[in-house]
């Protein structure tokens, strides 16, 4: 699931918590998802708001309902942050480390608002992996934490002078002597 740039940049995709992402900032999103997937090399990267609904994906993911996974994504994530508060071990941005038989699995914050869930085989070294994810959230913080790339306005509107301020001043005075 990839998003294209389109004219709608400037409109961004709001979730049920309130949070937004711009187009653009998910495009910038998925490039850090795919360089990383060249990297390590993965199974399967998620991408998904904390809430749990999926943003994006890079990789197989037939034999789960991803929907439902991503809610178990969160909820894991949470149960972890509630289990570092609660034994005075919290740090700023959770890490769940997943040993598997074929895969190990990494789930991540990404900014205050995502999380980055990373599947790869078990051959890859766990500390190479967990530096590159780590170095994927940190540069998925700083897109969220950046002001977004809109489209630029049509300046064709726009008066000359540039003083969109004094043309609005002079529109009101003029509605206030009639």
């Amino acid at each position: 699931m990839k998003v294209e740039e389109n004219k709608l940049s400037s409109v961004p995709l709001v979730f049920r918590s309130g949070f937004e992402i711009f187009s653009s900032q998910l495009i910038e999103c998925e490039k850090i998802m795919s360089s990383l997937s060249e990297r390590v090399p993965t199974q399967l990267v998620i991408l998904l708001e904390k809430s749990g609904q999926i943003i994006s994906h890079i990789g197989k993911c037939e034999r789960f309902d991803l929907i439902a996974f991503g809610s178990l994504i969160s909820a894991d994530l949470a149960a972890s942050k509630a289990i570092a508060e609660y034994s005075e071990e919290y740090q700023e941005t959770q890490t769940i480390l997943r040993e598997g038989k074929s895969f190990d699995t990494i789930i991540c914050e990404a900014s205050d608002h995502l999380i980055l869930f990373v599947q790869f085989s078990t051959q890859i070294s766990l500390g190479w992996a967990r530096l590159l994810i780590r170095e994927a959230t940190l540069k998925i913080s700083k897109i969220m934490l950046a002001q977004p790339s809109l489209d630029k306005p049509d300046e064709s509107y726009a008066p000359e002078d540039n003083k969109l301020t004094d043309l609005i001043d002079d529109r009101l005075k003029e509605i206030w002597k009639q």
